[in-house]
């Protein structure tokens, strides 16, 4: 009995075991060890997104998959006006992965960090892909509207801004007019509010905003008036 694996992958190695039942009972063969040796692959198929300062450092990571683990690495940065080696002394290695410390200077400095490892097996077809992006504060929502208005509650909505390239939430306030006391602050990840416990007939402000780690954007400020009690239940409270 024989085995044949075709199209081999990296996927393919592991242990194989031959499995045989009879009348009399099942055997099984000692397991296998296909052991495949195969050039770097990138550990994550997505490039992933740093959001960094002017004068701020970030650590990119690089991993790799290969066998045999022995790979060296090197780092290419490019943008829009070239394509520049990375030093051997700006990035350590550490087995299957290495790191570089990176600090954008100028606009010129945000752009595309590529990474290639190698083996005895070959250089790995396509780089890691880390885009360098800037940070900074996130620009307001826009688009901004207060709707379905009762005498206690109202909805509040808008379309988010450029997140500063990086994660953001949107922070709303409401205050009474001529109060600079919000009667509700509520932080969510995406800018759509449902308010309620407000009083009839009664002038609001309404604040939004967007936040990150950099700071807090312009605020957008809309203004909503409450409906107005029934008739019938303003007589009975009267």
């Amino acid at each position: 009995m024989s085995l044949v694996v075709q199209g081999v992958t990296r996927k393919s190695g592991g242990a194989y075991t031959c499995h045989a039942t009879n009348a009399l009972g099942a055997g099984a063969s000692p397991p296998l060890h296909l052991d495949v040796k195969y050039a770097p692959v990138c550990a994550t198929e997505q490039g992933s997104q740093h959001s960094v300062g002017k004068l701020e450092n970030a650590e990119i990571s690089c991993q790799v998959h290969a066998n045999p683990e022995n790979v060296s690495f090197r780092w290419t940065f490019n943008n829009t006006a070239e394509a520049i080696d990375v030093p051997r002394g700006r990035f350590g290695v550490s087995g299957t992965e290495s790191r570089v410390n990176y600090t954008p200077m100028t606009e010129l400095d945000y752009g595309t960090l590529l990474c290639w490892a190698n083996n005895s097996i070959g250089t790995q077809e396509s780089p890691c892909v880390f885009q360098i992006v800037a940070a900074g504060k996130p620009d307001p929502p826009h688009n901004c509207r207060v709707f379905d208005i009762t005498i206690s509650s109202l909805q509040a909505a808008c379309l988010p801004g450029d997140n500063g390239g990086m994660e953001q939430n949107f922070l709303l306030q409401v205050f009474q007019i001529g109060s600079t006391s919000p009667v509700l602050e509520v932080s969510r990840p995406s800018p759509s509010f449902s308010v309620t416990n407000l009083r009839p007939a009664t002038a609001y402000k309404v604040v939004v905003a967007a936040i990150n780690k950099k700071g807090y954007s312009r605020a957008v400020e809309l203004k909503a008036y409450t409906d107005r009690l029934p008739e019938t239940q303003e007589e009975t409270s009267a």
